[in-house]
């Protein structure tokens, strides 16, 4: 209860400089059109990156080699970054380490709180549904993917979120596929209160050398070469009450 208050004080302070709407878009921002018509996105992703590369010992300088990004670059509100840009990274984040499985533990060192007012907002809603349907509105920007994800919901209760490309990223698209797919369990056993278990989940791309990561993380039936990349939940329906759940909360933050 104290956090929550404390939480309600910071967001109803930030209301009187700015509408919060106003300063979701300022922290997430959109994907946008660049000069030649290409995908950018802001840097929040990027580093996101660079502060996990720290605290394996590599400077950021080496992280962002050959982007014409300096570190100071991503401090500024007007930076974008674009497709090239963020292969590049995580061709240099997969090289420094000698881990083509780094979405993975990319994944697993994301935190709520690390989405801004977003993550306040998913994190006080009052049910699954709610929270899973504005981390979609977000997720680009959130997560940094050139991807859509959209949710089916089947009269069982079970759901289906299926991940599509916008626009062909090559090998980009799996790690982050890796890296979002591991955010949403994460990320939602921290909701429900209980680990989050997919039913099963298929890939639209052929198994990597590190397979075997994709069942020791995922803990289900798999599918590579399939036609969509898709993850299938029977349990807890949409209707799960949040253990986080803040209405007074959730309507500041929306």
């Amino acid at each position: 209860e104290v956090q929550k208050l404390s939480l309600r004080g910071k967001l109803l302070d930030k209301m009187h400089s700015t509408p919060l709407n106003e300063a979701l878009h300022a922290t997430i921002g959109d994907p946008v059109s660049g000069l030649r018509g290409e995908l950018m996105l802001r840097p929040i992703k990027i580093r996101h990156y660079v502060a996990l590369m720290q605290s394996k010992g590599f400077a950021p300088e080496r992280v962002l080699a050959d982007t014409q990004i300096e570190p100071a670059d991503l401090l500024r509100d007007s930076m974008l970054v674009d497709l090239h840009q963020c292969q590049t990274v995580v061709s240099n984040m997969i090289a420094l380490t000698g881990n083509p499985g780094l979405g993975f533990e990319v994944g697993r060192y994301a935190r709520m709180t690390d989405l801004g007012i977003a993550g306040y907002s998913i994190l006080s809603s009052g049910k699954l549904r709610q929270a899973v349907k504005l981390w979609i509105s977000y997720s680009n920007a959130l997560v940094g993917m050139l991807s859509t994800l959209h949710l089916e919901e089947r009269p069982s209760g079970r759901w289906v979120l299926t991940i599509s490309e916008v626009v062909p990223t090559g090998f980009f698209f799996n790690f982050s596929v890796e890296e979002v797919l591991v955010m949403i369990l994460d990320l939602g056993s921290v909701l429900i209160d209980e680990p989050l278990r997919p039913t099963w989940i298929e890939f639209s791309y052929p198994a990597p050398a590190h397979e075997e990561l994709y069942f020791r993380y995922f803990k289900c039936p798999i599918r590579f070469n399939a036609h969509h990349t898709r993850i299938v939940f029977d349990a807890p329906t949409l209707d799960r009450p949040l253990r986080s759940r803040d209405e007074e909360l959730n309507e500041i933050c929306l």
